[in-house]
């Protein structure tokens, strides 16, 4: 195979969850910037969408990080990451769908009013509201599944499509005075605090905390 080079940003939870699926199955890739930068005519040239990540090979740029996260489990199937039967795997499709149409959306808002000034605060409490929706749902996707669609030990599919989600769920929350996102949603909670020891996982979040940091001027 030719080299393969993901075009990612340090802050992206959608570069995240490809960058972790890659160091868990050992899989050996470049990690570059986009070409010239993110909004560049280089770079919206490689690829239908102008966003990050992009999965590079050779002459192919491969967009939209499930659609390479699906590349990477048929092509490396020595370190499966989608178990289980056939229904359970579809499971994890379902699961991480709903991350990217339904949790991630409701923090949209809320990262529009970091630095907004004044703060529109009815916008800030309906946000807040939907996300806590949003987050219960989820804990439905999770304790409905028919095998274990989290897990903290050993991430598979769904671990790396969510952790990054999780870690601006549990960073943009508080910023807003919502210091208990996760209260009450035990099975979220259990998983986020045992999954950030994992050795993988911890140096991903210091990645994105540090890119985060730069994007906002520190």
């Amino acid at each position: 195979m030719s080299e393969m080079i993901l075009y990612s940003l340090p802050h992206s939870p959608y570069a995240a969850r490809v960058r972790l699926m890659l160091k868990i199955k050992g899989i050996d890739a470049q990690i570059a910037a986009p070409p010239a930068g993110l909004g560049s005519d280089e770079f919206k040239a490689l690829t239908p969408t102008g966003k990050v990540p992009v999965l590079k090979l050779g002459d192919l740029h491969l967009p939209e990080s499930i659609a390479i996260m699906e590349f990477l489990e048929e092509r490396f199937s020595d370190c499966p990451m989608l178990r289980g039967d056939d229904l359970a795997r579809a499971w994890n499709r379902s699961a991480s769908r709903f991350v990217d149409l339904g949790l991630a959306p409701a923090l949209f808002p809320l990262f529009g009013q970091l630095r907004a000034s004044p703060k529109d605060e009815a916008l800030i409490a309906r946000s807040l509201a939907e996300l806590k929706k949003q987050l219960a749902v989820l804990t439905q996707f999770v304790e409905r599944a028919p095998g274990k669609l989290l897990d903290a030990k050993s991430p598979g599919f769904f671990d790396c499509v969510l952790t990054p989600v999780m870690f601006y769920v549990t960073t943009v929350a508080p910023l807003f005075g919502e210091t208990g996102i996760l209260d009450g949603e035990d099975a979220l909670a259990g998983w986020w605090d045992e999954i950030q020891s994992h050795e993988l996982v911890i140096v991903l979040l210091e990645e994105m905390r540090a890119g985060l940091a730069a994007m906002m001027g520190g």
